[in-house]
């Protein structure tokens, strides 16, 4: 590449960047809940000059992936925590084109695994299930689905050990209950990079992937855009709208109960208003259910 291709690409990049990095900025001094997150800026010349960074991807591929930067960057980077704000995305009224998979192969796809479906998208015992269970055993392979940056890879109480990776095509996909993470924050990632190893940690009821795919930090269903039977995507772009956020309009209006010492259905529904056999259907359970102290049930 010469030397006045290379300034030019330079100088379109900083003149996109620029106002993303004043844009972070401003958003956390407004959203003090966020103020204790650590976001970082990354410099122009530190793209470049970067070792790891430019073994990973060529000067070509980084100036088309960082078209997409202010998905990249723009709500926060932190390191620490694993889901960064949250939107409403059921009023959205624009289409957000993403790419998936291209014939240049500046985008592709790889699956994570290849094991069978679990548990789905959806409710699950009375609550909001944001991602796809899929069967694999301990020390089984986990591989990165797009090209992006690590965000997160930590262990948490709920997730166990975790891997959160932020795409160059505007999406964030989660791994969870890894017996082992093998990749750090901040670092480059290609798509079927291995990123750690099957596992059954943290609250997790057997070896299975929990794999969860979001935009903005909301979950998207990944059956919109992947068959699981076939391990591929289900098309080489998505064009995101409020239909594939409808699940919110349910999910945010559900109530949950957790269950105390001496509780039964009968005086959970007096107390919440409603009765026995609702609560069943909602938790899909039988009214002979043994109830646990610290459990929650939805109970609306």
């Amino acid at each position: 590449m010469n030397k006045l291709k290379f300034l030019t690409i330079l100088s379109a990049l900083f003149f996109l960047l620029s106002p993303i990095f004043a844009q972070i900025e401003t958003e956390t001094e407004a959203e003090p809940d966020t103020l204790d997150e650590e976001l970082i800026s990354f410099e122009i010349d530190n793209l470049y000059n970067n070792a790891s960074f430019t073994s990973k991807f060529h000067l070509e591929d980084t100036t088309l992936l960082f078209m997409h930067s202010d998905t990249l960057f723009r709500f926060g980077w932190c390191n620490d925590t694993i889901h960064v704000r949250r939107y409403d995305f059921t009023k959205k009224k624009d289409t957000t084109k993403i790419i998936l998979r291209d014939c240049n192969g500046s985008f592709c796809y790889n699956h994570p695994t290849n094991g069978y479906v679990t548990s789905n998208f959806g409710t699950r015992r009375g609550r909001y299930h944001y991602g796809i269970d899929l069967k694999l055993y301990t020390g089984d392979t986990v591989y990165n689905a797009f090209d992006g940056i690590v965000r997160v890879s930590k262990f948490s109480k709920s997730y166990g050990n975790v891997v959160v990776i932020r795409h160059f095509n505007g999406l964030e996909t989660l791994y969870a209950h890894l017996s082992k993470r093998l990749v750090t924050p901040n670092t480059p990632i290609r798509s079927g990079d291995v990123i750690g190893l099957g596992g059954n940690t943290g609250r997790s009821h057997g070896s299975h992937l929990h794999f969860e795919v979001r935009y903005f930090g909301e979950p998207i269903n990944p059956n919109d855009i992947i068959d699981f039977d076939n391990f591929c995507l289900k098309k080489d772009t998505l064009y995101l709208t409020e239909k594939n956020f409808d699940y919110q309009v349910e999910a945010r209006k559900a109530h949950y109960y957790t269950i105390r010492k001496g509780d039964t259905l009968s005086k959970i529904a007096h107390k919440n208003r409603t009765t026995t056999k609702a609560l069943c259907r909602l938790n899909n359970f039988k009214q002979n259910k043994v109830l646990r102290a610290g459990k929650r049930i939805r109970v609306s």
